[in-house]
């Protein structure tokens, strides 16, 4: 069995192994062979175990299988371009293809672009189980070969090699006690709020974080909304935990950041800052097109921070560090939000050597000019600024905690004092306010007419 053909005996089509990959229908041999790589990806559904448990193994397994035939049917229907989808075990499976020649997976392959863009498309179109919509975590990574093997044994060891570079399953927040019917419930948020964002219901509302003394602006912190019926800010905060419980929130996260940077591209506003799950904080596909975009734009990046969000998740430190060091490289800064409640360790902090840290409303609450918390409070911003050029006082909603905030040493802060959220933020030339762009209505190219993954 030659390299170019997917193996025998585990494939979607009913029976119908060994598709050719060496050519895409119609093309000239030769000259197509001498242009081709062929593409190997290894998949992993993420909450597969957790779906089993909610819906069991049956309909689980039913949700694998419609994961698996949403990459099929965009191969049998797209133009000019050939691969299958192989089973490896219940929650993972391969997706092999042909593709264009080029200098590795760092060069743009369209192929590779396109495939891509499925899986972003897959985790933000439900599947259907049991009368509920139910969406999928995915992760994968890929590699390449030519197309000159003979050995398939070649073909197998490469995709353990990809196997092997998927990242390791993150341990999930806690489900809240002994709420029997919490996934549920959870999914169920999470499928509204998708659907939201898919239909372009949410947008982005704005909080400046501002000097104490001045008028200068730090950045625009984004949040994730909807307007109401009176066109009032109404956050999505419950429901964007949800995602996180369900181990959900990366494919939501991208599509976040990669609208914070449209915003940035299309706006005379401020710096802006964009929360991300500490689920989402590491190096994997699914900051691929993030990541190159901002590398094409420097002066871009330079605009953009990226808020690691611990208020629910854990951070694997390790994994931090290195995806920090890349959004560093190029031009973009990092905070870490919110220290003195969720999730931080002060490892994780001295590790990632955020450019920002924000510390928690909380903590200037408790301090109110009663000893000894005034006292901690100082001691706090202190080991703040000792381990980040910049400290954020959140909860500065008057006057009185503005100016302790202040004697305590910090320079920035945010809160009702400082400027309330808003729709729109103010621009840099203060004269009129930022434009906000607008969300996009999401629809999968890809995607049969009156079919989505089943």
């Amino acid at each position: 069995m030659r390299i170019e053909r997917i193996p025998e005996g585990a494939n979607e089509r009913g029976g119908a192994a060994n598709w050719p990959l060496r050519a895409p229908r119609g093309a000239a041999g030769p000259i197509a062979d001498s242009v081709a790589t062929i593409l190997l990806l290894a998949v992993r559904i993420d909450n597969f175990d957790a779906l089993r448990t909610s819906y069991g193994d049956g309909v689980a397994a039913e949700i694998a299988a419609s994961v698996r035939s949403f990459f099929q049917v965009r191969f049998d229907d797209a133009v000019g371009m050939v691969g299958g989808v192989i089973r490896r075990g219940a929650a993972e499976f391969d997706v092999i293809a042909r593709g264009s020649a080029g200098c590795g997976l760092l060069s743009v392959r369209p192929e590779y672009e396109r495939i891509k863009a499925w899986f972003a498309a897959c985790a933000r179109v439900p599947v259907r189980a049991q009368g509920s919509s139910v969406h999928v975590a995915l992760s994968w990574a890929c590699v390449e070969t030519d197309t000159d093997y003979d050995d398939d044994e070649v073909l197998n060891l490469l995709l353990i090699e990809a196997r092997g570079r998927i990242p390791r399953q993150r341990q999930l927040p806690p489900a809240g006690g002994d709420v029997s019917d919490l996934p549920a419930r959870d999914m169920a948020a999470a499928a509204t709020l998708y659907a939201e964002l898919n239909a372009a219901a949410l947008q982005f509302a704005w909080r400046p974080v501002r000097s104490l003394d001045s008028d200068a602006v730090l950045f625009l912190r984004a949040f994730i909304a909807a307007p109401g019926n009176g066109g009032q800010i109404e956050t999505r905060d419950l429901a964007y935990r949800s995602l996180e419980r369900l181990g959900v929130v990366q494919a939501f996260d991208q599509a976040m950041v990669a609208q914070a940077i449209e915003h940035l591209a299309h706006s005379d506003s401020h710096s802006v800052c964009v929360p991300v799950s500490a689920l989402s904080f590491r190096a994997t596909g699914w900051w691929d097109a993030v990541l190159s975009h901002l590398a094409g734009d420097r002066a871009l990046a330079s605009r953009l921070f990226i808020a690691l969000d611990c208020t629910q998740s854990f951070v694997v430190a390790s994994e931090a560090v290195d995806f920090a060091d890349r959004l560093y490289r190029l031009g973009c800064r990092v905070v870490l939000e919110g220290l003195g409640s969720g999730q931080i360790a002060i490892a994780t902090l001295m590790a990632l050597r955020p450019h920002v840290v924000t510390l928690d409303s909380l903590l200037l609450r408790l301090s109110s000019r009663r000893e000894p918390d005034e006292q901690l409070f100082r001691r706090i911003v202190g080991l703040a600024s000792s381990l980040a050029p910049v400290v954020v006082v959140e909860g500065v909603d008057d006057g009185e905690r503005a100016l302790l905030a202040a004697d305590a040493g910090a320079h920035w802060g945010t809160g009702d004092y400082l400027g309330q959220a808003s729709w729109r933020g103010p621009s840099r030339a203060e004269h009129r306010a930022a434009q906000t762009a607008a969300f996009s209505v999401f629809s999968d190219p890809f995607q049969r007419k009156q079919e989505g993954p089943r």
